[in-house]
């Protein structure tokens, strides 16, 4: 994964935040499965790289298609 750093940190800072919150009584968002929150290991399935490839194509899809037709335009 190409942030895993910011998302390890951001994953640390969300169990502190409900550490430290878990006692407020009233507050029914607390009935989450711990594992649920606790899972650090995040692994792409195949449909996420597809999609991944897919986007990477639509943002630079065009790009690439006017610099072909530039280029060619220029040999001409």
């Amino acid at each position: 994964m190409m942030y895993r750093k910011q998302l390890d940190r951001a994953m640390q800072w969300l169990r502190e935040k409900n550490k430290s919150s878990e006692g407020s009584p009233g507050d029914s968002s607390r009935d989450l499965n711990r594992e649920e929150i606790d899972r650090g290991d995040l692994y792409l399935d195949t449909k996420d790289i597809i999609a991944i490839i897919l986007s990477a194509l639509m943002v630079f899809g065009p790009i690439i298609l006017i610099l072909i037709i530039i280029a060619i335009l220029v040999y001409f």
